[in-house]
């Protein structure tokens, strides 16, 4: 869930920004309340910016929702189109879990601040070009700034490029 961060010398002149921070995190163990994200999403009518990034690693997931699990949790379900009935969503795999991780907190954080560390965790060198670029796209739309981090040689290229053409779209060259 955002958190609120508050900078400033004294009362007067603070500000508060929506921070959320991504943890490298564990296998199978989503490092954010993303039950809580997901809520403030649909709350908002944002979930097409959800879905049309998922599409990059999981073309068929029609419907994303959360039941109540053992104890006090949820736990993330979703519809696929191939499938007759719901399937958890960390079956998926681990790279559409840190997708989801990653879209879902950029989309919540409206006019907020992003920080992931070791982004490639989980993601396949070879769809991160994909996932740059809605990212790049939907944090201009929403006004998030991004701070990623990695030990990926892979990531950093794959970064740079997507920046440079990025850059290039909106200057017009």
């Amino acid at each position: 869930m955002p958190m609120s961060v508050r900078y400033g010398v004294n009362d007067s002149d603070d500000i508060s920004i929506n921070t959320l921070y991504l943890s490298p995190r564990a296998i199978d163990c989503i490092s954010v309340s993303t039950d809580i994200l997901w809520d403030g999403v649909e709350i908002e009518g944002k979930t097409d910016l959800v879905f049309n990034a998922m599409k990059i690693m999981a073309e068929d997931i029609e419907r994303i929702f959360y039941v109540k699990a053992r104890g006090s949790n949820r736990i993330p379900l979703c519809r696929l189109r191939s499938q007759c009935q719901p399937v958890p969503f960390h079956s998926l795999g681990d790279g559409v879990s840190r997708l989801f991780e990653i879209i879902l907190s950029v989309v919540r954080l409206s006019g907020g601040i992003c920080l992931i560390d070791e982004f490639e965790n989980g993601l396949h060198w070879s769809v991160q070009e994909k996932i740059w670029n809605v990212i790049f796209k939907t944090a201009q739309t929403l006004n998030v700034q991004i701070f990623a981090t990695t030990h990926s040689k892979d990531t950093v290229e794959t970064f740079q490029k997507v920046a440079l053409q990025y850059e290039r779209q909106k200057s017009g060259f």
